[in-house]
């Protein structure tokens, strides 16, 4: 992914120190990876990603895990890559500014996970800000819930995009 974002940055299509990334679900899954294993965006928010895929494969309703690394987490070379593929374990130095966006009733990427990014950005000195919505699941459904975290997604990135 990042090879294909310098490749527009090369081609002029974008400006290379303008760049946020975000993403709901898998996509807040990448955008968390974003975050902990790269500096090269300005802002980021996350909707609804995992962080953590030790603890969610203890509290979601899928097996994400399975799927992603292969093989269940009961065997040690599964649970190695869980941990290894958990942008949780591979935060260092964030620098981006990240937003958490998260359905209080979501199941399949439960908002221990956002609450676990959110902590670990902030014991390292990171910008980060958590919103959860109550009677909202994985795909938000009340309208003044939408309207209002696309609002927040506009003003975070304005705000850090600017500069």
């Amino acid at each position: 992914i990042l090879e294909g974002i310098e490749w527009y940055v090369a081609q002029g299509f974008t400006d290379g120190d303008k760049l946020g990334g975000t993403g709901g679900s898998y996509g807040g899954f990448m955008t968390a990876w974003a975050v902990a294993t790269s500096n090269r965006f300005k802002a980021a928010v996350m909707v609804s990603g995992i962080c953590n895929q030790w603890s969610c494969h203890y509290s979601c309703n899928h097996d994400f895990h399975e799927f992603i690394n292969g093989g269940p987490l009961k065997e040690k070379k599964h649970r190695d890559l869980a941990i290894d593929r958990s942008p949780l374990f591979r935060l260092d130095k964030p620098t981006t500014p990240t937003l958490i966006i998260h359905g209080i009733e979501d199941r399949c990427t439960p908002l221990g996970q956002g609450q676990e990014f959110y902590s670990a950005l902030l014991e390292r000195g990171c910008e980060a800000e958590l919103v959860a919505y109550p009677r909202e699941g994985h795909g938000f459904v009340e309208r003044n819930h939408i309207s209002d975290w696309v609002g927040r997604m506009v003003r975070w990135m304005t705000t850090y995009l600017r500069g």
